[in-house]
């Protein structure tokens, strides 16, 4: 893998790993599953199903504004221990000149997740209204 690696929004190997640490320290019981591969030229997409646990930590650290306004509180309550399953994809881009992984671009659908389980897109976007994370599963690098 190439030492700055594009990863998302970010860049280096350090970059990817900050987004997995987030995701397995705000998030419970963490799972990635390989659903099948893909070859198109110099890129492999793999696409993956994620399931993550909701958490009071899950909450505080990615979704805070709803635990601090009495307006929101109860969407946490509804959040609050959920199992999410989300369809996704993850693309690796080949650099043949330098026989390396040059990007990785992983993406998620939270928001089909999100809705399903709040029943409507009202709840639903003020979920992500302020949240540090995107409805396709995208660490936002500061608070909105």
């Amino acid at each position: 893998m190439a030492p700055d690696v594009a990863f998302n929004a970010g860049r280096g190997i350090e970059a990817m790993m900050r987004s997995w640490k987030c995701l397995c320290m705000w998030f419970e019981d963490v799972e990635l599953e390989l659903e099948g591969l893909t070859k198109t030229g110099n890129s492999v997409v793999a696409e993956t199903t994620t399931r993550v646990t909701i958490t009071e930590r899950t909450l505080r650290n990615v979704f805070p504004h709803l635990t601090s306004s009495d307006k929101d509180h109860p969407l946490a309550d509804k959040l609050l221990n959920q199992r999410l399953v989300m369809r996704g994809s993850m693309r690796f881009e080949w650099d043949p000149a330098y026989c390396r992984v040059a990007s990785v671009m992983s993406k998620s659908d939270l928001l089909r997740s999100m809705l399903r389980l709040l029943g409507n897109l009202e709840d639903t976007s003020r979920v992500f209204e302020r949240a540090l994370i995107s409805p396709d599963f995208q660490w936002r690098s500061t608070k909105p």
